[in-house]
């Protein structure tokens, strides 16, 4: 049920991001989509710590970065993108309080994915 979920959210994810792509002034709206969905993957394996499969790969069992990294259109630093998430997780983790003692990564990650930050971040890094 919780993959169904997430699933759910991250198509609302995607159909959120193509509107406010449309606003922004970008001048490869595709490349900025593939980079930012690949920073909220990228998040997502941050804040659910899943274990690396091998130590030269930088993708995680879940896979999901793989879908943006093998895009030919995909050109962010994977370093700094990976220093990039940690700062804002670190940045941000006061803002979240679960009463339940629970993670709330799922929030941390829809906050940077729709944060002035990532943008920035992402219009910054191509200059």
């Amino acid at each position: 049920m919780d993959k169904m979920k997430l699933i759910w959210l991250f198509l609302l994810l995607c159909i959120n991001c193509k509107t406010k792509s449309n606003i922004l002034n970008v001048e490869n709206k595709t490349a900025f989509l593939i980079n930012k969905n690949y920073i909220f993957c990228q998040c997502m394996n941050k804040v659910h710590n899943y274990t690396i499969i091998d130590s030269s790969s930088y993708l995680k069992k879940d896979g999901s970065t793989e879908v943006y990294f093998i895009n030919d259109e995909f050109n962010v630093d994977i370093e700094k993108s990976k220093v990039f998430v940690e700062k804002y997780l670190d940045m941000v983790k006061e803002n979240y309080r679960s009463y339940n003692d629970h993670n709330l990564g799922i929030a941390k990650c829809l906050d940077l994915y729709n944060s002035k930050e990532l943008i920035d971040y992402l219009t910054i890094s191509k200059q």
